[in-house]
C-alpha cells in the first residue's frame, strides 16, 4: 500500500514541478515583454501624457510577473517540503 502511495506522490510532484516550470517560464516571457513594450512605447514620441501607457505596461506585466514568479516558488516550496 506505501508503494502505491509513495508511487502516486512522485508522479503528482513531477506533474507539480512541470507545472512550477512552466508558470516560470510564463512569468519570464511576460516580463520580458512588458520591458521591451515600455522601452519601445517610451521611444515613440506621444506627446502630453504620453507617459501613461509606459507606466499602465510596465505596471501591469510587472504585476502579472510577480504574481507567475511566485506561484512557481510557492509549488517548488511545497515539492520541497512534501519530500521529506
Amino acid at each position: 500500500m506505501t508503494t502505491f502511495i509513495s508511487t502516486a506522490v512522485e508522479k503528482q510532484q513531477k506533474t507539480l514541478k512541470i507545472l512550477a516550470s512552466v508558470f516560470l517560464l510564463l512569468a519570464y516571457i511576460i516580463g520580458l515583454g512588458a520591458l521591451i513594450g515600455t522601452i519601445y512605447l517610451i521611444a515613440t514620441p506621444r506627446g502630453i501624457g504620453g507617459w501613461i501607457l509606459p507606466v499602465f505596461t510596465f505596471l501591469s506585466g510587472f504585476i502579472v510577473f510577480l504574481f507567475l514568479f511566485a506561484f512557481s516558488k510557492i509549488i517548488a516550496i511545497l515539492i520541497e517540503i512534501s519530500s521529506k
